[in-house]
């Protein structure tokens, strides 16, 4: 993937249809509304009990938009005055069994619950794009039964019912929850620490496919952003959700700070700090560590939509040899029940070693058994495999400090939750720099 996935956001997650509406399932559904109003001085009320709601995002009447539909089975509605004798309950008639869905269509934004505090929404109190009331075939013959004696008509009955719960909508309800209440400050070191949280509904033209709800972090990073250029998810096939992290975040901000730690952990004479980093993650001065082995050169890139790239050269020196070597190894990222994992892929680890003996060392190798100190009984492959070995310590060393501090740094933070506790992200796609 290339440097345009986020747009200079440093963290996107996107959520398709489905995902919203096993989120709206999840979460605190509205089971049962009680509507009351008159029409004149007629009273009317209405009582809907609702099923599992629905999440949509293909508005084409609406740009940005995102839909809501709330099925409704065993309602009622009820039109008349409530009489205290036989006589008045001719008066008010009620058509039961009825089935149907509202259909709420409004533009997502983001609310501050507090200073410190963010949260997508569905805010009911600035306007309803649409919200509509359609009743099943056998329920529109139910009502206009009921209610023909009293002159009021199928349209009649929309009439009155879309208006109370537009003002259900806006005056009780108010809003609907998008997101967890997600933690913002500003001035924050740490790459997971949202400073900024914006939200866009990808509405492709022409169906459901690429649509998705993006929620849009920075986390204090400079640069520019775009969040008009997203024009589709990133989803991939069988999934419903997706997590993106910039390029900038993952190697300038997670990976370089990592990579100082290890390596200020592995040598007592040197205090290794981001600064040992030109960005986004290259190694800019030699650092010896405690084992002996001096690291001349290590960058971190991204090369896969999961994998990370370690490279590097070193040099290591004994009694009458020396080496110079280069290696490599992939760190794979990936997202498991939620959590953020890392691990290095052994299989990619190679280590190219150039060994150097002195001449004195040839010769008194002649005699049996000869050992060299750190390098073993000397042969061609004893000793370059020594050294190779030596490299691989290292490495063991630096990978699980890098490793458990990209994953702790993730998973302490309220970016992976930030759709809501029982939201589990599918998959995540690191940002290349191509």
């Amino acid at each position: 993937m290339s440097r345009h996935l986020t747009h200079g956001f440093d963290i996107v997650l996107q959520a398709d249809a489905t995902a919203m509406t096993d989120l709206a399932q999840a979460s605190a559904p509205l089971e049962t509304l009680s509507l009351s109003t008159t029409v004149g001085t007629v009273p009317v009320s209405a009582t809907f009990h609702f099923q599992d709601p629905e999440i949509g995002l293909n508005t084409p009447t609406v740009a940005g938009g995102l839909r809501v539909k709330l099925p409704f089975r065993n309602s009622s509605i009820s039109i008349g005055p409530e009489g205290d004798g036989l006589p008045d309950l001719a008066l008010r008639r009620t058509a039961f069994g009825l089935e149907g869905k509202i259909v709420i269509i409004d533009v997502p934004s983001v609310a501050s619950p507090s200073a410190a505090e963010r949260q997508v929404i569905l805010d009911f109190t600035n306007g309803i794009p649409q919200a509509t009331i359609d009743f099943e075939t056998a329920s529109e013959k139910t009502i206009n039964r009921t209610f023909s004696m009293l002159g009021i008509s199928m349209a009649d009955v929309i009439g009155i019912a879309e208006p109370a719960i537009r003002g259900y909508l806006s005056g009780t309800l108010r809003q609907m929850a998008l997101s967890s209440r997600v933690p913002v400050a500003s001035g924050s070191t740490d790459p997971f620490t949202v400073s900024d949280l914006q939200v866009l509904a990808i509405n492709v033209p022409g169906g459901s496919s690429g649509d998705a709800l993006s929620y849009l972090v920075r986390t204090n990073s400079t640069g520019a952003t775009d969040a008009a250029a997203f024009t589709e998810s990133s989803i991939q096939a069988g999934d419903h959700s997706i997590l993106l992290l910039s390029n900038d975040l993952v190697l300038r901000r997670l990976i370089a700070p990592a990579l100082a730690k290890a390596l200020d952990e592995s040598t007592r004479t040197t205090a290794v700090t981001t600064a040992f980093f030109t960005a986004p993650c290259s190694l800019n001065r030699s650092v010896t560590l405690d084992s002996g082995f001096t690291m001349t050169r290590l960058k971190a890139t991204v090369v896969g939509d999961h994998t990370i790239r370690l490279a590097g050269s070193g040099t290591m020196s004994g009694d009458g040899w020396n080496a110079s070597l280069d290696f490599r190894t992939d760190l794979k990222v990936q997202l498991s029940e939620g959590r953020l994992t890392v691990r290095q892929d052994s299989s990619t680890t190679e280590v190219d070693v150039d060994l150097n003996l002195a001449w004195w060392v040839y010769v008194i190798a002649l005699l049996p058994m000869f050992v060299v100190p750190g390098l073993g009984q000397i042969s061609g492959v004893v000793t370059v495999e020594a050294v190779r070995l030596g490299a691989n310590v290292v490495l063991d060393a630096l990978l699980p400090v890098l490793m458990d501090t990209i994953a702790s740094s993730a998973n302490s933070s309220a970016v992976l939750p930030i759709a809501g506790s029982g939201f589990l992200i599918d998959d995540l796609i690191l940002e290349s720099a191509d």
